[in-house]
């Protein structure tokens, strides 16, 4: 679905998220060591089911995104079903918008002039994606921790998953959608 991606960042984003899920084999091991980084008990791998219309959906915008700012397919598809499940007009509680649900000032920090638009929406969060990573020196589970909880909740707690629950939930579950979209041969 997604063909082959020959951007230089799909084997450092394979890498970076080997790094933190490698060390076992099973995808329930990895499951749980991807949580005990996140401070959550292990306790299984949860039920996460993606809409898969949704992917078809938007496979394309996914994989145009990933290549420009050098990243997985996989892992914005991870991100975009974490945030929103591939529904492109989600609004949340916090004023996040669209697929990848960017609030107003981080849409306009990466250019998106549109966060309904689903294109610029996958854009624009990609592009923030390919930042967090950067600025955390290529840590995907700090980058999406950053992603969820903002860069400067990261920083404040010593570059380290800040103590919210809602992000030490968010980081395990991208990390499951990932392993899902990899499994599914969708990076």
């Amino acid at each position: 679905m997604w063909g082959s991606c020959n951007c230089p960042g799909r084997a450092t984003s394979l890498k970076l998220a080997a790094r933190l899920l490698n060390a076992c084999r099973s995808v329930t091991a990895d499951w749980n060591q991807a949580l005990a980084r996140c401070g959550v008990p292990a306790g299984g791998k949860p039920p996460y089911t993606p809409n898969w219309d949704g992917v078809r959906k938007y496979a394309a915008a996914i994989r145009q995104a990933a290549q420009r700012h050098r990243l997985d397919p996989a892992l914005v598809a991870a991100v975009v079903a974490a945030e929103s499940n591939f529904k492109p007009k989600a609004k949340s509680s916090k004023e996040a918008q669209g697929l990848m649900q960017l609030i107003p000032a981080t849409a306009a920090r990466f250019g998106v002039r549109d966060p309904w638009d689903p294109v610029q929406n996958l854009q624009g969060g990609s592009k923030y994606l390919r930042w967090l990573l950067d600025t955390f020196d290529g840590d995907l589970a700090l980058a999406l921790a950053g992603y969820n909880a903002g860069e400067k909740a990261v920083i404040k707690y010593g570059r380290q998953i800040p103590p919210y629950p809602e992000t030490r939930e968010y980081v395990p579950k991208v990390f499951a959608f990932y392993e899902l979209f990899r499994n599914q041969g969708l990076g």
